[in-house]
């Protein structure tokens, strides 16, 4: 099921077919994403990037679901829920855009579109956001949106050769849309 977040962006969902539409978005802008991301590395060609969608799409995570971001009807990056922990009523949020798409709201409108989605299920309370402490523009989405930081692990991963902090962001659902 799409879900049409305003005019200009919707997130449709991701299919194996994606693969030569995503793996040109990847390779163009590796530098950028291989910055935040430890999988870009293994996305070489069509078929390792078919890799990338089966590990998501298949991921078997409770609640995960992935789908394209599409601004103007040109696809530019990924959303996904990546696991909802029922107990804390808690939804994993990640997504990656490409940045020549960057600075123009797309995300900051995607996760609040797809939080308004979430909060009339009915089922979550808070999203959280996972991200490297170097990447200042998922923080800054996080903190627009109300969120606060919840955690720290240092150490997360290893990065081009440098160990990445991983800060945890949690947006309480009743705050985004009050």
């Amino acid at each position: 099921m799409s879900i049409q977040i305003s005019s200009a962006i919707a997130l449709v969902p991701l299919q194996f077919s994606d693969a030569e539409v995503m793996f040109p978005l990847i390779d163009s802008d590796r530098n950028n994403l291989g910055q935040y991301l430890d999988w870009v590395d293994s996305v070489t060609d069509i078929e390792t990037t078919r890799g990338y969608l089966q590990r998501r799409i298949k991921s078997g995570l409770n609640g995960a679901a992935w789908y394209k971001i599409e601004f103007n009807h040109t696809v530019v990056g990924v959303f996904g829920v990546k696991v909802v922990r029922q107990s804390r009523a808690c939804a994993e949020i990640g997504y990656w855009l490409h940045s020549d798409y960057q600075g123009n709201g797309i995300v900051t409108q995607t996760v609040t579109g797809f939080c308004e989605h979430l909060k009339a299920e009915g089922l979550i309370q808070r999203v959280e956001i996972q991200c490297l402490a170097e990447n200042k523009a998922s923080i800054a989405v996080a903190l627009r949106l109300g969120g606060r930081q919840t955690g720290t692990i240092p150490n997360y991963r290893v990065i081009n050769g440098m160990p990445q902090t991983l800060k945890i962001y949690t947006i309480k659902l009743r705050k985004l849309v009050e």
